[in-house]
């Protein structure tokens, strides 16, 4: 993605990490093709470093025969 974006924080605000709920094995697969589609078109991107923020993610079925979303 290109551009930039300025985001205005609060440093008073104390980080916050969720923990990790399940994925149903059933999304697995379909879920792990969709991240890797977003990392490729630079959506998102893989941390390799320890984050003070951690958000879990919510999975659903997508209404679309093809998959798509």
């Amino acid at each position: 993605m290109s551009g930039h974006v300025h985001l205005v924080t609060d440093r008073t605000v104390k980080p916050v990490i969720v923990p990790p709920c399940r994925v149903p094995i059933a999304f697995k697969s379909k879920l792990k093709r969709r991240w890797q589609r977003r990392e490729k078109l630079g959506v998102i991107q893989k941390v390799k470093d320890p984050s003070d923020w951690v958000s879990w993610l919510v999975t659903a079925c997508s209404c679309y025969p093809n998959g798509d979303s």
